[in-house]
């Protein structure tokens, strides 16, 4: 094979597994690596801009979901009381940085199919596997804010009346 295995089409569509999203990401993830360089670019997801800890979650990147979870819970949340446009500038760098740790997710998943696996179909296989979507965090995650949203409208209003 000429190419590098995570320059291939079809690894990539199996990775992403949202076949509406494919030429995005091979848009973004070539924009990582310029002739075999890779380098940061600017490249915008609203998704990760309002929602990063959901979105991390459902593109299977769980430890960099849980380390931005845990920042914004615990550091972020004091600044954005102290300082009004702190949370609107975080979320602005996570609108570019959420997309690049896919990325590189992306790259260290290959790199791990190309060490074990030689056999394309395989390797198809497991990229299935290591990437794709979990639909199913996504939509816990996604009730679990409705619930802790409801409860403080609930606890507002308590206090109001």
């Amino acid at each position: 094979m000429d190419t590098k295995l995570y320059e291939n089409q079809e690894i990539l569509e199996a990775y992403i597994g949202t076949p509406d999203k494919i030429e995005w990401y091979k848009k973004t993830f070539e924009s990582y690596n310029v002739n075999g360089i890779e380098k940061f670019s600017w490249n915008w997801s609203w998704y990760s801009f309002f929602f990063p800890f959901v979105y991390l979650t459902y593109r299977k990147c769980y430890l960099e979901a849980f380390i931005i979870w845990f920042f914004q819970t615990h550091f972020f949340m004091f600044f954005s009381l102290s300082f009004p446009f702190f949370k609107l500038i975080i979320n602005i760098i996570f609108g570019f940085l959420c997309p690049w740790l896919v990325y590189k997710k992306y790259r260290k998943s290959i790199k791990k199919i190309e060490r074990t696996e030689k056999e394309f179909e395989i390797q198809i296989e497991m990229a299935k596997k290591l990437g794709g979507v979990n639909v199913i965090a996504r939509n816990i995650i996604i009730i679990y804010y409705i619930i802790l949203m409801a409860m403080l409208v609930l606890s507002i209003f308590k206090m109001i009346n």
